[in-house]
C-alpha cells in the first residue's frame, strides 16, 4: 500500500516538473579515467546531433520558443486559423 502511494506521488511529481534530458558522453572505449579519445567524443557529439545545434546557435537562431509560442509564431505559414493547446 505504501509503495504505491509513493509510485503515485512520484508520477504526479514527475507531471510538474520541466523535463530535460541529460546526454552523458563516454571518454574512451575502456573507461579509463584521464583517457580521454577525441574522436570518439566527437562521433558521439555529431550521433547525438550536438554539433549541429552548435552551430544553429552559432549561425544567429539562439531562440528557443516553447511549443505554444512556437505555433502562435508560425501558425500563418501553414493556413492554420484555430488554437493549438498543450494538454
Amino acid at each position: 500500500m505504501r509503495s504505491s502511494l509513493m509510485r503515485e506521488r512520484f508520477v504526479m511529481g514527475l507531471g510538474l516538473c520541466f523535463h530535460r534530458y541529460i546526454r552523458c558522453l563516454k571518454p574512451n572505449f575502456t573507461k579509463t579515467p584521464n583517457n580521454y579519445d577525441s574522436e570518439y567524443i566527437l562521433e558521439q557529439l555529431n550521433y547525438l546531433g550536438i554539433v549541429d545545434l552548435v552551430k544553429i546557435k552559432q549561425s544567429g537562431y539562439p531562440v528557443n520558443y516553447n511549443f505554444q509560442e512556437f505555433v502562435n509564431k508560425y501558425k500563418i505559414l501553414v493556413n492554420f486559423k484555430g488554437k493549438v493547446t498543450i494538454e
